[in-house]
């Protein structure tokens, strides 16, 4: 039966590790950090590609690793789905083949129809798994893949940066079949990604990593609007990520409405979701412009009551204004990064009541998810 994956993994070299975090049943977890972080050694730790000093490593009642009772299974003893960069298909079989390969565990009769629904799972029809690696795209390889690692029937689902090998267009075409697979199969899902799109389009919670340690981990909403974490989350990509309800559509202008949770609405440019979809946004700092007084006869078709909850300004010029939407600031978190001058210009402080601007067109598609 499905469980929550626990993970606890310390040594002091010759990669340092010093985390512990936990992963239920249906949801995606998200490890992101830079280059050197640990991400994909903590991977490799859960599948039993790689044994840390001291550590323990469980999956529902199954323990895999237990360095206290000198439990270490080997890979091929632990129920996991593992999907690279590379796809690592068998040139030589059709997608089907390679799904079935997977599938020792399964009488030869069944092999055949079970591969076959999870290729159309991934959105591969009969025509794509009759074909070789060879003659399908990278995304299609990708999907081939992804069908194998569940083929297996796994407990766990680890995905080290599956998309970094694909372009744009071909991520965008993968990303939500990975993000409605998560909530099907029902099994805890561990994803490895240097890609702040991909993280908001898919995670529920994100552990940041730094130096192998978990420098913050939570809902993926709020580790992402916690102004202190903007080295770890990307100087550029900081902003904040709320939770919104499509309220409708205008075709007209190709624009789409949202409601954030305090009734504050959002112009939005069109969102291929239907009225009442739940979705998640990020709104990027650099985006956020300031007023203490509404203004009028402007483009910006964004106009936010809020109020100033805290000003953090560094050495720079800039500084980081945290904002909560709503007349008295009962509402959702939203950051503003202005320059000090303007900070003292307005006089702002803790509890200063101003409109936060935001462009419509500054809230791209990557910035967007639908919650399935």
């Amino acid at each position: 039966m499905p469980g929550e994956l626990k993970v606890s993994l310390h040594q002091t070299g010759p990669i340092p590790l010093k985390l512990d975090f936990a992963c239920p049943p249906g949801e995606v977890l998200a490890l992101f950090g830079p280059s050197g972080s640990g991400k994909s050694t903590v991977l490799r730790a859960i599948a039993g590609l790689y044994q840390p000093e001291e550590g323990r490593v469980s999956c529902a009642d199954a323990c895999w690793q237990d360095s206290a009772r000198s439990i270490f299974l080997k890979p091929q003893q632990r129920q996991v789905g593992l999907v690279f960069q590379n796809y690592a298909l068998f040139p030589h079989m059709t997608a089907l083949s390679n799904v079935m390969a997977a599938m020792g565990h399964l009488p030869q009769s069944e092999r055949g129809k079970r591969a076959a629904d999870l290729l159309s799972r991934m959105g591969l029809m009969n025509e794509a798994q009759d074909r070789r690696p060879s003659a399908l795209s990278g995304g299609q390889q990708q999907r081939v893949a992804v069908a194998r690692a569940l083929a297996r029937d796994p407990q766990v689902l680890l995905l080290d940066e599956p998309f970094s090998a694909l372009d744009a267009l071909r991520k965008n075409e993968l990303l939500p079949f990975i993000a409605k697979l998560a909530r099907e199969v029902k099994i805890p899902v561990i994803y490895v990604s240097h890609a702040m799109d991909e993280v908001l389009r898919l995670a529920d919670t994100l552990v940041l990593l730094e130096q192998g340690r978990v420098a913050a981990s939570g809902p993926l909403e709020e580790v992402l609007s916690d102004i202190r974490l903007k080295p770890l989350t990307g100087r550029y990509d900081a902003g904040s990520v709320m939770h919104a309800v499509i309220e409708g559509h205008d075709e007209a202008y190709q624009l789409t409405h949202l409601s954030l949770k305090d009734s504050t609405r959002l112009k939005v440019g069109r969102v291929d979701a239907p009225k009442g979809s739940q979705v998640r946004l990020r709104i990027h700092a650099r985006d956020v412009g300031l007023a203490l007084t509404p203004p009028w006869d402007i483009s910006i078709q964004n106009i936010l009551p809020c109020m100033v909850a805290e000003i953090s300004q560094s050495e720079s010029h800039l500084a980081d204004v945290l904002l909560k939407t709503g007349e008295n600031g009962e509402g959702s978190p939203l950051w503003s990064q202005v320059t000090r001058f303007s900070v003292a210009q307005l006089g702002l402080r803790p509890g200063s009541r101003v409109y936060a601007m935001i462009k419509a067109m500054s809230i791209a598609r990557s910035d967007l998810a639908e919650i399935a």
